[in-house]
């Protein structure tokens, strides 16, 4: 099994897997803070944005994933957002690729379908 927290063990996964990899680990930032735990949301945040600088260091620095990294990071500095922000940065960074959009479905679905359900309320 490759170690993901180096830089050639992250580059062994595919881009979607990478993607999915990194929003799975978006989810727990805010769960943590729902929990308002500040200290863990930092250490939770620090490591979607390490996870982040791996993808881009593996896949010769794409255009999209800076700029959803500048979105997360704004997303994180400028607490509380609206809930449907964290839903729009979450679907942004599952379509940088067919497949984690495909397959990171249920997780935007599980997380978002109560904001979703909400605003057309």
């Amino acid at each position: 099994m490759n170690d993901l927290s180096t830089s050639e063990g992250w580059a062994q996964l595919t881009l979607s897997e990478q993607v999915l990899q990194i929003a799975r680990e978006a989810e727990s930032v805010v769960q943590v803070a729902k929990a308002s735990d500040n200290g863990q949301y930092r250490i939770v945040y620090e490591r979607v944005m390490r996870m982040v600088d791996l993808t881009l260091e593996a896949n010769h620095r794409r255009y999209e994933l800076s700029i959803w990294r500048a979105c997360f990071a704004e997303y994180y500095t400028n607490e509380p957002d609206p809930p449907d922000s964290h839903c729009v940065v979450l679907r942004c960074l599952l379509q940088l690729s067919p497949e984690s959009d495909m397959r990171g479905r249920d997780l935007y679905n599980s997380q978002c379908k109560d904001i979703q359900n909400d605003s057309k309320s």
